[in-house]
Formats: C-alpha cells, sequence, structure tokens
C-alpha cells in the first residue's frame, strides 16, 4: 500500500509540476490570483465578525452546490485531457509502475485540479467562517477535500461515458459550455428578483430557496460545519464512487478499450448521395452556416452576451411593453452577425484553396457574411413577427429592415479586413483586440438600436433623426469600405 501511494503521489506530482510549469509565464494571472484572496479575507472576515447569526441552511447548501458544479466542470475538462488527449497513460501502465498507483493518480490530479479551481474562493469563506462563527467550522476543510475526491470520481465516470457517445474533444467542449451558460444562469437567478413586482418578488424567492435548499445541498452544509453524521456519509460514498469509477477505468484502459472509447461517435444512417443543384455562393452561404451552428463553442461566446443582457431588456420591457423587441432585435442582430462573420472568415482554415478555385475569392467572403448573418436574422424575423402580431405592423416592418441593414453593415465591415487564424477554442483565444473597425460596428449598432426604440417609445422625430444618421453610415460603410484581397506569403 505504501508502494502504491508513494508511486501515485510521483505522478500526481509530476502531472501539477506541469500544468504549472504551463501557468507559470502568466505572472499577471497568479498575482490577480491572490490579490483577490486577500481581498475576499479582508471581506468576509468582518461579515462574520460583525454578523449577528451564521448562515442559513440553505445559503451554505447553496455555497457547497456551487462549489461542487465548479469542481465538476473543471474534473471533465481535465480528465479527458489526462485520459485521451495526453499520450503518457500508456506509457505509464506499460511501465513498472504498479496499475492501481496509475488509476490512482488518474483520479487524484483531477482532485487536486478541481481543489485549486475553487480554492480562491472556498480558503477565504471558510476562514471568515471560523473566525466568526466559530471553529465548528474546521470541518469545512475536509469536507472540500472528499467533495473534491467525489466530484472527481463523479466526473470521470461522466467523462468516460461521454467520450464513448460523442468523442474526446466534443466531451471537453461540452464541459466547457456547460460551465459557461451555468454562470450565466446563476447570475441571472440571483439578480432576477431585483427585476421583479414587489408582488412576484417573494414568489422567486421562495422557488428560488426551496432549489438551494435540496437535500443533498443541506448535507454538504451539515458536513461543513462539522456534524460527525454527515462527515462519515460523505466519506463512505466518495470511498464507494471512487472505487466503482476505478474499476471502470480498470476495463476501460487495461482492458484494452482506450481507442475504442475515444473514438468519435459515427451517425447510425448512411450518407446519402450528395448531388449538385445550386451555385457556389449558395453552397458556401450553407456549408458555412452549419459550421457556425454545429460548433458549440462559438454559441457558449454568444449566449453569455444575450443572457446578460436580459436583465436590462427587462427594464426595459417594464415601461416600453413589447416595443422593447425592437431595439432588442437590431442590438443583437447586429452584435451577433458581427461576431459569427469573424468566425466565418477569420476562422476559415482553407483559404489557399478558396485561391485556387475558380471561383473569386471575395465572392466566397460574400457568402460567408451572409452565413454569419443567418442566424442572428432569425432571431430578428421573430422580434418582428411578435411585433407584428401584437398590433405594431409599422413598427415591425422598421426593425426588420433596420436590423437587417445594420447587420449587413457590421459584417461587411468585419469582413473587409480579415485576420486568418486557425478555428480552435472561441473560449481560449485570449483577450479581445478592439479594432478600429469593431468600435465602428459597435457604435452603429447603439445608433440604430437607439433610434428604432425612440421610434416604438414614440418619439417619433428624434427617433427618426437618430435613424437617419445611421443610415447614412451604413451607405458611407458600403461605398467607402472596399473589401480587400487577403495577402498571402509566397
Amino acid at each position: 500500500m505504501r508502494q502504491t501511494l508513494r508511486e501515485a503521489r510521483l505522478i500526481v506530482r509530476n502531472d501539477l509540476r506541469l500544468f504549472f510549469r504551463y501557468s507559470k509565464g502568466n505572472f499577471g494571472r497568479g498575482t490577480m490570483l491572490i490579490l483577490a484572496i486577500v481581498v475576499l479575507h479582508a471581506v468576509t472576515i468582518p461579515l462574520c465578525l460583525f454578523a449577528s447569526h451564521p448562515p442559513s441552511p440553505a445559503i451554505e447548501g447553496a455555497f457547497w452546490t456551487l462549489v461542487a458544479i465548479v469542481m465538476l466542470g473543471t474534473t471533465i475538462v481535465q480528465a479527458t485531457k489526462l485520459l485521451f488527449e495526453e499520450t503518457d497513460f500508456p506509457l505509464l501502465l506499460a511501465s513498472p509502475i504498479s496499475q492501481p498507483a496509475v488509476l490512482l493518480a488518474r483520479m487524484a490530479t483531477p482532485a487536486a485540479g478541481a481543489l485549486l479551481g475553487v480554492a480562491w474562493i472556498v480558503i477565504p469563506v471558510v476562514d471568515g467562517a471560523i473566525i466568526g462563527f466559530g471553529p465548528r467550522y474546521l470541518a469545512a476543510y475536509p469536507t472540500v477535500f472528499l467533495l473534491a475526491w467525489l466530484v472527481a470520481a463523479v466526473g470521470i465516470a461522466a467523462t468516460l461515458t461521454l467520450v464513448r457517445m460523442i468523442g474526446a474533444r466534443r466531451t471537453r467542449v461540452a464541459a466547457q459550455v456547460f460551465g459557461s451558460v451555468l454562470g450565466v444562469v446563476l447570475y441571472l437567478s440571483f439578480q432576477l428578483p431585483n427585476y421583479l413586482a414587489p408582488e412576484h418578488k417573494a414568489v422567486a424567492l421562495r422557488m428560488l430557496h426551496t432549489v438551494v435548499g435540496n437535500p443533498l445541498s443541506l448535507a454538504f452544509a451539515r458536513a461543513g460545519h462539522g456534524e460527525p453524521a454527515m462527515l462519515a456519509a460523505l466519506t463512505v460514498a466518495t470511498a464507494g464512487v471512487a472505487l466503482l469509477t476505478s474499476r471502470r477505468m480498470a476495463r476501460v484502459f487495461i482492458g484494452g478499450l482506450q481507442e475504442a472509447g475515444s473514438t468519435e461517435a459515427r451517425p447510425s444512417h448512411r450518407a446519402k448521395a450528395h448531388h449538385w443543384r445550386s451555385g457556389v455562393f449558395k453552397a458556401t452561404l450553407l456549408k458555412d452556416a452549419r459550421l457556425i451552428l454545429r460548433d458549440p463553442l462559438i454559441l457558449s461566446q454568444l449566449l453569455p452576451t444575450l443572457m446578460y443582457m436580459l436583465p436590462f431588456f427587462y427594464v426595459t420591457f417594464q415601461h416600453t411593453g413589447i416595443a422593447m423587441l425592437a431595439p432588442a432585435a437590431v442590438a443583437f442582430g447586429a452584435m451577433f452577425s458581427q461576431q459569427l462573420t469573424q468566425v466565418a472568415v477569420a476562422g476559415e482554415e482553407c483559404w489557399d484553396l478558396i485561391r485556387m478555385c475558380p471561383t473569386p475569392e471575395l465572392k466566397m467572403r460574400a457568402a460567408k457574411v451572409g452565413a454569419g448573418m443567418l442566424g442572428p436574422l432569425i432571431l430578428v424575423t421573430g422580434c418582428a413577427l411578435a411585433l407584428a402580431i401584437a398590433g405594431r405592423p409599422g413598427l415591425s416592418l422598421l426593425t426588420f429592415v433596420t436590423a437587417f441593414a445594420t447587420a449587413a453593415a457590421c459584417s461587411w465591415m468585419q469582413a473587409s479586413e480579415p485576420k486568418p487564424k486557425a478555428r480552435r477554442d472561441v473560449l481560449k483565444r485570449g483577450r479581445r483586440e478592439w479594432t478600429l473597425s469593431g468600435m465602428a460596428t459597435l457604435m452603429l449598432a447603439m445608433l440604430s438600436a437607439t433610434g428604432i426604440g425612440l421610434v416604438g417609445a414614440g418619439n417619433t422625430v428624434v427617433g427618426w433623426t437618430v435613424l437617419a444618421a445611421a443610415a447614412a453610415a451604413i451607405a458611407a460603410i458600403f461605398a467607402f469600405v472596399e473589401m480587400k484581397e487577403i495577402a498571402f506569403a509566397d
């Protein structure tokens, strides 16, 4: 047993060393993390010291549930990388190291990663609770340790199942999308009561309290403030789930099924023979539209933009009613068209083949502009139809025309000077670079949305004046911004 633990510790230490070596160059992020821990200590300790009573079980349960969900997303991403994308697992299994040590290490590394991912928020909160509410909250540290192992085991089991169903790459993408959407949902859940009327706020708070006060969350909370029975139950559950997961890993990897488990899912139906019935422009437009819809990373980038703006449009709805759909449709149509056009144009990986084909490259790029606009215009059409059904047909038509013209201008400007780069993880492209064209498209979208919003609210003179300025800007874009061919290094 000691030999197994020693070998597993050696593998985990090497994995963590590689992780920190990869992150070593990002000094700014590490400094911000340390600063966040210090600032959170300065906030949580006074709050707990001057609080009249400890937090309710529902609040504690919500905290532990949030920690567990964050751990789960981190675990699935790490497990996918360690088990199916790294190349050292077969070497470790073929080495003199015992197989139980390899399996234990491959469970310990995601657990350590999950702990590191939530340490910046857990440590300040727990330290504040210990200082403010008593030493019984010292049990939170073994609780978070056991929870990390439990979530790691569950995450690895879920990873093995998902990889077998949809493949390794899509599993990692699904975990990233899950984390992105979850953050937005949590934000909206806690912000929604602030935007509701007083008679509906109480109902929303009761529903939120019921959700966060589920028995599993309450069990984590009871273990976190030192109930021996809950700590013992969490220990037994962690050991049992970890044992089952290790046995499943042994069947998959030691049984020689890694390759079979990591293959991409194959369609159950046979592909039909394709017959060309349209031109190159239409085929390119539909092809790029399908690629955009199939890429969940793109959707995960757009969903937060949509959902974070919902509270603002909800407040606007309380004052203007259904007319709120007009500025919302124009803003979303322009912003989403610009972003999707950027992905379709800059993310193209075969510009050399496009340049060699008989069709002019600029015509192919125009098809990509249409593909970037297709999805947002469907959303705009839905909003326009809702306005027409609500008895505002004139505003509905004006909304569609304004949204279409604004989206076309924003997409045209975005595609005028493309910067080709590999279409990889959209969530990991780093800090966004604000260019002159990007700022111009944002200002145009705001100008058009403001104009249509004023018209919908009844300020027709000011609204039409703003729309006239937006129309002049759109005309100037199409008149003076030309599509430039991509310069290739021969």
